[in-house]
């Protein structure tokens, strides 16, 4: 028989400051304190998985650089849980920090750099054992997750009844660590372009078409090199009944793109990893608003814990 039982404890504190400085600069800045407390009780055998306090700060900065420009500049830090199963019995934390600086030309047009920083990054890999035939799949901390990149917004109108946006991005990973006698320190330049089209199909725009797509070059992770991703996805969307009446037909990754071949090949691990997961599908929505009505915003449950996700 096997009995586990897990107790979670949190506390924060708050705080904020806004200003105005004059008509072009503003300041947004937020500092939280949060302590965290996690206990588990494994066939009888008490243990603490962590107890730990940390300083989560925020910072957002706008210069308005002329009528039609601005300077945008963010910094943020968050943390993230595990899911329950990886931190039973052992434990896994990890912090992340970002920052992200925007410059918005004509008030449409944006272009950034960003840097995100991942300490003791969750990261599940497969290890071939030296002494049998078999793959393990071993949840890590890497010593080194960092990504750093620019990325840029185009929205663009070729004809009066299309509308565009072009997002492309370019970065630099490097991601450092090691599983069981394995050492890795790796570092990769990839891209990923995005495109969203949406056509009007009559005069009173009733009937539109949207047709997006993406693709992400190769790219790693941790041990894994993964390589190209692409998805190609399309909606056909009706509005009637004046505009209280709406269909949607959508079809997602219509050419199987979103599941890559992942290799290793890396100090005598050798393999080949191909997910045969379908996931293509088709959607049809109908919903009607009667009168006025807005949907409104629920809080949603934190569930990212209970699962399995990597």
């Amino acid at each position: 028989t096997f009995r586990l039982k897990q107790k979670d404890y949190s506390m924060g504190a708050f705080a904020s400051f806004t200003k105005q400085f004059g008509k072009k600069v503003s300041l947004n800045a937020s500092l939280s304190l949060q302590y965290y407390k996690a206990s588990v009780d494994s066939a009888g055998k008490k243990k603490t998985l962590w107890n730990r306090a940390g300083l989560f700060p925020q910072l957002n900065f706008t210069y308005k650089v002329a009528p039609s420009g601005m300077l945008m500049f963010s910094f943020s830090s968050d943390k993230t849980y595990p899911s329950y199963w990886m931190t039973t019995p052992t434990t896994y934390y990890m912090n992340v920090y970002s920052m992200q600086l925007n410059y918005v030309l004509k008030s449409k047009y944006v272009f950034g750099l960003f840097t995100n920083i991942q300490p003791d990054k969750i990261q599940q890999m497969t290890y071939q054992r030296h002494d049998e035939l078999r793959s393990v799949f071993q949840t890590v901390n890497m010593d080194i997750y960092n990504m750093y990149g620019a990325v840029a917004v185009i929205p663009f109108r070729p004809f009066d009844f299309m509308s565009s946006r072009l997002t492309l991005m370019g970065c630099a990973i490097h991601n450092k660590g090691t599983l069981y006698d394995v050492f890795f320190d790796r570092k990769k330049l990839f891209g990923r372009a995005e495109l969203n089209n949406t056509f009007y199909l009559t005069e009173d725009r009733n009937l539109l078409l949207e047709l997006r797509g993406y693709c992400i070059s190769p790219v790693i992770q941790g041990l894994y090199d993964v390589d190209l991703i692409y998805n190609v996805s399309a909606g056909l969307t009706w509005t009637f009944a004046k505009k209280k009446m709406r269909l949607t037909v959508r079809g997602n990754d219509l050419f199987e793109g979103g599941n890559p071949v992942t290799r290793v090949d890396e100090q005598g691990q050798k393999s080949r990893m191909k997910l045969w997961q379908d996931s293509r599908n088709v959607t049809l929505t109908l919903r009607y608003s009667f009168g006025g009505y807005k949907e409104k915003k629920a809080k949603e449950v934190d569930t990212s814990r209970l699962g399995t996700g990597i």
